[in-house]
């Protein structure tokens, strides 16, 4: 067994620490009151902790919490966008590269209808897309027949 060094046993045990109580941390602020809107992210925070740790905790507190049930629905009701959709852009540059909707409350609509539009351009151009797969074909072939010399 190759001895480890006391340094990185040191800094190993400070990341642990640090992404164990990260987690912790995250889950007792979604448990308080602060969920997330999409259940799965309730999730998603924690483990991310686990390998990001206190990274994961500044943007759980920077990012995260614009997406709260709490926060999604006090915007609902005075009439604004969804906090999310303010966020800077470093943060939406995925949500800003798919379509733009001015109705934020609409933007799963608009994507499916945008989808729908580009999938019936495509057909009238006569442009396919196949959908993408990778067959793998075992073929069994016959051992070589044995030849007997010629006499």
């Amino acid at each position: 067994m190759i001895p480890v060094p006391a340094w990185l046993h040191l800094v190993a045990v400070i990341s642990l620490v640090g992404a164990i109580s990260s987690v912790l941390v995250i889950m007792v602020d979604e448990l308080a009151g602060h969920p997330q809107h999409m259940w799965i992210m309730n999730i998603v925070w924690p483990i991310t902790a686990l390998w990001a740790g206190p990274f994961a905790l500044l943007a759980h507190y920077s990012v995260g919490r614009m997406s709260t049930k709490q926060a999604i629905m006090t915007a609902k009701r005075q009439n604004h966008a969804p906090p999310a959709m303010s966020k800077p852009f470093w943060q939406s540059v995925g949500v800003a590269a798919t379509h733009w909707s001015e109705d934020a409350w609409n933007a799963r609509v608009t994507r499916s209808e945008l989808n729908e539009a580009i999938w019936w351009a495509f057909k009238r151009a006569g442009i396919v897309i196949a959908y993408p797969q990778m067959d793998v074909h075992l073929v069994r072939q016959a051992p070589p027949a044995e030849s007997t010399p010629s006499e």
